[in-house]
């Protein structure tokens, strides 16, 4: 009876350290996915300034000089929360 208690530690043993590891992988993988908000960016082909401002709930506010410039900064906004 002893070593069946044995076994049945050392494989909850296991299991516990496997189910840590996969944690620490998926939290690694979509922590290192997730975008830099505060970062700026030099973006080439932009013919003015914008602006993606974010308020507490991650939100994005878009404004620019020219109204190619909004739809450019909303799509770069929309690629940013991706995820992927």
């Amino acid at each position: 009876m002893a070593g069946v208690f044995k076994w049945l530690t050392r494989i909850f043993a296991g299991l516990a350290v496997l189910g840590a590891g996969g944690a620490l992988l998926v939290w690694t993988v979509v922590s290192g996915s997730l975008p830099d908000y505060d970062r700026r960016w030099e973006v080439p082909g932009l013919d003015g300034r914008a602006v993606i401002l974010r308020d507490a709930y991650a939100v994005p506010h878009v404004s620019a000089e020219t109204e190619a410039g909004v739809f450019f900064a909303l799509g770069f906004a929309h690629a940013q929360d991706r995820l992927w």
